[in-house]
């Protein structure tokens, strides 16, 4: 009805509203998708951030040099 009203009465032709409708679709299904990739994301940093904590305990490395040491590492990596 309400498409109707604002093909009749304004210049609005029904291609503007396939158009509009289509932008909010697009609009929703992207947002969705990054919001599943920022907790994809998350989930597998807070995965990994746990495995180092627990496995870095279990052999009994201290956790300040073993960062520390990983930083480093990374560092050295992005530099080349």
């Amino acid at each position: 009805m309400l498409s109707y009203l604002r093909t009749t009465f304004t210049d609005t032709d029904a291609d503007d509203i396939s158009q509009e409708e289509y932008v909010e679709r697009s609009i929703t299904y992207h947002g969705k998708r990054a919001v599943v990739e920022n907790q994809n994301y998350q989930i597998d940093r807070l995965w990994k951030q746990n495995y180092i904590l627990v496995n870095v305990i279990a052999e009994g490395y201290d956790q300040k040099r073993f960062y520390e040491h990983l930083v480093k590492q990374k560092s050295k990596s992005e530099i080349s």
